[in-house]
């Protein structure tokens, strides 16, 4: 009997929760490994997915899943196209190792990725299901798995992260609900059907769709042998009969069996067993029969008959020598009555002739394949052919097609198990059958569609016109592109100055959008807020990440200033990820040690050299944060020898001084004593010599750096103001040009009262203001440490301690003011107050601290303007400050 798991039984569930890390899995080969797919990009179209070039799987829709298909264990390429097109969508490189079985989930992101999932297919014993989930829906919290009575089976999934795993009862139906972590069933979110798991099966529940409305799929997948036996597949075949509960020897093995369904070849060790076929839910007893399983058998034990007189039929499944390319079909006539089955593809190939009833055709091998089947039903003086529409058939798959029902209505149900597919196996045309589906069930001579599925209709997805970003940084200097939003949380990469970035949104913390409180003509802080943004990389990667917005300048396509307001908000917790890029660290084989560049000085780089000394041919140059493999270390702990796999292909090898790596396995810290007690720590004898079997340009001599030793002056003004550049050290002279903030300076020298600077702007040589009594304009340093403006070097000619004198040159005031004697320059912008009054301020949209109040027809120059605020500077006093943009028009206005 089939129990549904209820409080009363509290303590069996207790001892079931063993939470088990996801581990790699038995696969086909023991050199080799497995992986299955999975659609869940809402509103995505179906996809094609090509491995290493070759079509593995057509037409994965949104809400389907692959069965497992075997390849070498090592590196892979992987392209997605929309399916039937050519065009890559995107393309990822994956790295199982032997023996690993791999779940990759298409979710949603910026470009799309597969998310990578460990599966634990290791054996189960009789009467045990293995139960896991997947948390696929980025913007979502993170969420419980629990029971209908509030008990927590799985806790705290989280997006992209793995979950542990629980060996369940078989004899129990399981009411699980999603909840968001902490919260009870009443806050559910999803609530699957009831689950009744069949016993040697691992199930994953994947959570995925849009956050306000998500589903739920349940994953399958055979456990591994556990030791010497054979495979069984179990059908219910009786057509009018209830859903029935199978068991193996008093153990429940298959819960509520419907009528058509047929379970995995599911590994069972060899030796005698009574099969009970009992109603569903019941002590009901429907049929007793004994089963015998040999070694290297594989068999379906199929249900036939009426349901007053059910016999079960045992049929060898011939699974052995399949080869990738070729398909294995065998059809079973679970038809009652007389009539005589015949079945023929598209091609002429005979599947079965003149089959009677409870007998099975000869396995017969195609090529990979699309084709329709014409089945002819022959008893007594009738005759009826009908054509069952195009199926898709795959190589190194087995499929057990089963006609049953009444001769009113008859069923062709079709269930798949993979046995050699693999990264060719597809068919040549577009209708993909997956392995993890359920059974087709076709009605002859209607057509029957398949059991329904949590499943969305796939649309193209929407083009959105998105903001772009340019980094407001100095030239060579990189942006950090961060995993979260804060300066402390790890870099994932980084943008050069050039850089292009797609703007996705800002930060927003739960119930607290700061947006939400601004006037129309207000806008978010740029200091205070965090964009969301993708940098598509030199080596066709992307990274997504977060970056500070007081870096960023905003646009749309037009080159018109996008208000930070205005971008949509992106919870604050949600991670950056890096896709298919070299430019941040790659994956590394789990229990590979990972040694990563660090500790160096900006713009320094790390010589990966061919034998351990400093006079050894450097190979490569390797910068701050680069992964590499740890291969061995000197016996000294002087210098560590280590693969780096570079973007454009192949691998170096090489000795680099320990000084400047750090450690890591599996994501966590590790140091050579760590090593060695995990087994891993390699000494080296020295004989290694580095070697490059990369297409690579030798490493050029490095170049002397132009800013080594020079004085540099960096704007240090509030965000989006500017430094005026003048002619000369005075602040009435004439301006040659402003200098956004941020923008770094060689200065060539000071002036006698060490108030001004001379420097060179995009070839302009000027004057800037370095300072004044109440503030500081620039930060100044040499070769990286802060100096003070005195240890800078005087202007030939000016003179310590006195201010320079030269010519009057003050800008003369618009015409109609009591002095206009001659015209003002035209790199002075005036502009009048059309507000009534205006205050100005220190900051855009900030406080006044006690700088002027303007009233109307109030004479200012303008520094700058982002269309929303405006800076200004007063003619008669020099102060300066903020209004807002909408307060100042011409001066005829």
């Amino acid at each position: 009997m089939n129990h549904r798991l209820t409080p009363s039984i509290a303590g069996l569930l207790v001892l079931a929760l063993l939470f088990v890390l996801a581990t790699g899995a038995l696969a086909q080969s023991p050199d080799g490994a497995q992986m299955r797919f999975v659609h869940a990009i809402p509103q995505a179209p179906a996809v094609d997915i090509y491995t290493d070039g070759e079509l593995t799987l057509q037409n994965l829709a949104y809400g389907q899943a692959s069965g497992y298909i075997n390849l070498p264990a090592g590196e892979h390429q992987l392209s997605v196209t929309a399916a039937g097109d050519s065009t890559p969508l995107w393309q990822q490189t994956v790295s199982p190792t032997a023996g690993a079985a791999i779940t990759l989930v298409a979710a949603p992101s910026s470009p799309p990725a597969f998310l990578i999932y460990q599966d634990d297919i290791s054996p189960l014993p009789l009467g045990k299901a293995r139960f896991s989930a997947i948390h696929a829906i980025p913007t979502a919290p993170g969420v419980d798995i629990t029971l209908a009575d509030g008990r927590v089976a799985l806790p705290g999934l989280t997006f992209g992260q793995p979950a542990g795993s629980l060996d369940l009862d078989t004899s129990f139906t399981y009411d699980f609900v999603v909840v968001p972590t902490g919260q009870t069933p009443t806050d559910a979110i999803v609530t699957p059907d009831p689950l009744a798991f069949t016993s040697g099966v691992s199930y994953a529940l994947l959570v995925y769709g849009p956050a306000d409305s998500p589903s739920s799929l349940l994953l399958a997948a055979p456990a591994a042998a556990e030791a010497a036996g054979g495979l069984v597949r179990l059908a219910h075949g009786v057509a009018g009969a209830p859903a029935v509960d199978i068991y193996l020897n008093d153990a429940l093995f298959a819960p509520a069996l419907e009528f058509g369904e047929m379970t995995e070849h599911i590994a069972l060790p060899t030796g005698d067993y009574n099969v009970a076929l009992k109603v569903a839910g019941s002590d009901q007893t429907v049929l007793d029969a004994p089963l015998t399983i040999a070694a290297g058998d594989a068999l379906t034990a199929a249900a036939l008959g009426a349901p007053d007189d059910v016999t079960l039929q045992v049929f060898p499944d011939s699974v052995t020598g399949m080869d990738a390319g070729m398909a294995r079909l065998s059809l079973i006539n679970g038809l009652p009555g007389d009539a005589l089955l015949t079945a023929t593809l598209d091609d002429g190939t005979l599947l079965a002739t003149q089959l009677a009833f409870g007998a099975a055709g000869e396995a017969i091998s195609i090529p990979a394949s699309v084709q329709a089947i014409t089945v002819t039903l022959a008893g007594g003086e009738t005759t009826s052919t009908v054509t069952v529409p195009p199926q898709a058939f795959y190589g190194g798959v087995y499929y057990n097609l089963l006609l049953a029902g009444d001769s009113a209505e008859p069923r062709l149900f079709i269930r798949p198990t993979g046995v050699a597919q693999g990264i060719a196996s597809a068919p040549g045309q577009a209708m993909m059958v997956s392995a993890e589906t359920p059974e087709a069930a076709i009605v002859l001579p209607a057509v029957e569609p398949p059991p329904a599925q949590p499943t969305a209709q796939a649309t193209a997805a929407p083009v959105v016109e998105q903001p772009i970003a340019q980094p407001v940084v100095n030239p060579g200097v990189n942006l950090q592109l961060r995993q979260y939003p804060n300066r402390n949380s790890l870099s994932l990469g980084l943008a050069p100055s050039d850089a292009l970035l797609t703007v996705n949104g800002r930060a927003v913390a739960p119930g607290d959008d700061p947006a939400s409180e601004l006037d129309d003509d207000e806008d978010l802080i740029p200091e205070q807020t965090w964009l969301n943004v993708s940098y598509a990389t030199p080596d066709g990667g992307t990274i997504t990440a977060w970056v500070s917005a007081q870096f960023l300048s905003v646009s749309n396509s037009a080159g018109q200033r996008v208000r930070l307001a205005d971008l949509p908000p992106i919870p604050f917790d949600q991670a950056g990820e890096a896709v298919n890029t070299a430019v941040t660290p790659p994956p590394i084989p789990v229990d590979r040690v990972v040694a990563t560049v660090f500790n160096l000085d900006p713009g320094v780089n790390l010589n990966l050299r061919r034998i351990p000394s400093t006079d050894g041919e450097v190979l490569v140059r390797l910068p701050n944060d680069t992964v590499t493999e740890f291969l061995s270390v000197l016996s000294n702990g002087e210098w560590v020898f280590v693969r780096y796999s570079p973007p454009e292909g192949g691998s170096i090898t090489g000795w680099a001084s320990t000084v400047y790596m750090q450690y890591s396995l599996n994501g966590k810290p590790i140091d050579f004593e760590g090593m060695d007690e995990e087994g891993l720590l390699v000494i080296a004898e020295g004989t290694e010599r580095g070697e490059v079997t990369a297409n690579i340009a030798p490493v050029e001599r490095p170049t002397v750096d132009p800013l080594r030793d020079a004085y540099i002056a960096e704007v240090a003004l509030d965000p989006g103001s500017n430094l005026n550049l003048r002619r000369n050290a005075n602040a009435r002279s004439e301006v040659l040009a402003q200098i956004p903030t941020g923008t770094r300076l060689v200065v060539t020298g000071r002036s006698g009262d060490s108030e001004w600077l001379l420097v060179t702007y995009e070839n302009i040589e000027g004057w800037i203001a370095a300072r004044s009594d109440t503030a500081v304009f620039v930060r100044l340093s040499q070769n990286g440490k802060l100096v003070d403006i005195t240890d800078i070097p005087l202007v030939v000619g000016e003179v310590e301690g006195e201010a320079p004198v030269f010519e009057e040159e003050t800008p003369a005031p618009p015409e109609g003011t009591a002095e206009a004697p001659v015209a003002a320059p035209t790199e002075v912008v005036y502009l009048k107050v059309i507000a009534e009054v205006v205050a100005m301020t220190v900051d855009p949209g900030g406080n006044n601290d006690g700088l002027p109040v303007l009233t109307r027809g109030r004479i200012v120059i303008l520094l700058y303007t982002d269309g929303v605020f405006s800076a200004i500077e007063l003619p008669d006093d020099g102060a300066r400050g903020w209004v807002p943009a909408n307060a100042l028009g011409p001066l005829d206005a």
